[in-house]
């Protein structure tokens, strides 16, 4: 019987790793852009009508990765759900203007425009069942699912206590500006602290930059909170770090990137690699900053993928040989990571690697 019983579990382990290799996500949605409402001078939302009865059954926090069409190129980006999930008949998007995509939807982008939509994904979300208590640092467009959050929050849990830090450049830069101020008019038991680094004269909320002490004068008892962060790199980089010395525990602390897979790898210096594919018998070289997806697409190896940030486990693939970088590991299950896979997205090669694709 124990002989029996490993050989059904080890089956199951096969055909587990086996569909998660070959099953693309089956959660995806085509949209229509029914409207565009700016929001500050390089930031708008984007309303798509949910299809027929479909629901994206999403978490407040979470985001959808959208397959765009610019130039007649197709062009993966994730972006934040800003909707409230609980909103059943349409979700919105916000995006600040500084790439490629983002400027195509700033400048470009009119009503009509359709789009495939994956999802949704992420592990940075407001539950609240978890979350009696939060503290919300936001930098720039960072406040985008954070806003899902407060929406929902207003609808399903209006007895949890916020605190909200915002750091923008100028008051000018305030993304949601009216609604966080319906909505700290609204919640009993919600503080706005927005915090503006170059504001004028005639500017109400805090000035500087967002920092240890001002985060200690306002923060008040430190207890059971989550925390969650969302911002520029630098950003969430200051700030995890202030929590860290405070005595929060780094399991209290959700962070979401919005660079994930582009940035530049944590080496000193770009080196050459070699990725060998061992299914499709092709190797090539590259650099030690490309993510491994990257060198997959390039040279036309197919490699199940969605969400492209690290956080849906859809890429992962088997290492063979050879050492894989990644830079987040939320979406790779510890079993699989025990078993050899890593994340193609937000993975890069560590000199020679051999890829079980």
């Amino acid at each position: 019987m124990p002989a029996l019983y490993s050989a059904i579990l080890a089956v199951l382990l096969v055909s587990r790793l086996f569909l998660l290799r070959t099953k693309r996500p089956e959660n995806v949605a085509r949209l229509k852009l029914l409207s565009i409402q700016r929001q500050t001078r390089d930031t708008v939302t984007l309303r798509f009508p949910l299809p027929g009865n479909a629901r994206l059954n999403a978490k407040p926090g979470q985001f959808l990765t959208f397959d765009w069409s610019v130039d007649g190129k197709k062009l993966p980006r994730s972006y934040s759900i800003s909707s409230s999930p609980l909103q059943n008949e349409f979700i919105e998007i916000t995006v600040k203007e500084q790439g490629v995509v983002s400027t195509f939807l700033n400048r470009e982008a009119r009503e009509g425009l359709t789009v495939e939509a994956h999802g949704p994904f992420g592990q940075f979300y407001f539950d609240e069942t978890r979350d009696r208590s939060i503290v919300l640092f936001a930098g720039g467009s960072g406040v985008t699912p954070i806003m899902s959050m407060l929406r929902y929050i207003e609808e399903a849990a209006p007895d949890t206590e916020i605190t909200l830090f915002y750091a923008v450049r100028s008051e000018h830069d305030v993304i949601f500006e009216e609604e966080l101020e319906r909505l700290r008019k609204r919640l009993p038991k919600f503080r706005f602290l927005p915090i503006a680094s170059r504001a004028s004269p005639q500017w109400s909320g805090l000035h500087g930059y967002l920092n240890r002490a001002l985060i200690e004068q306002h923060l008040g008892k430190l207890d059971q909170q989550t925390f969650f962060v969302c911002g520029p790199p630098g950003f969430m980089a200051t700030v995890k770090d202030v929590l860290l010395r405070l005595g929060i525990l780094a399991e209290q602390i959700l962070q979401e990137r919005f660079t994930i897979g582009s940035v530049a790898s944590t080496a000193a210096n770009p080196e050459t690699c070699t990725v060998e594919f061992a299914k499709s018998g092709q190797t090539f070289e590259c650099s030690s900053v490309e993510t491994l997806l990257m060198i997959a697409e390039k040279h036309g190896i197919d490699i199940p993928y969605s969400c492209r940030v690290g956080q849906c486990g859809t890429c992962a693939t088997r290492v063979l040989t050879g050492d894989v970088e990644m830079e987040v590991e939320e979406g790779l299950e510890p079993a699989l990571r025990a078993q050899g896979y890593r994340l193609l997205c937000v993975g890069r090669a560590r000199g020679s690697v051999t890829l079980e694709a």
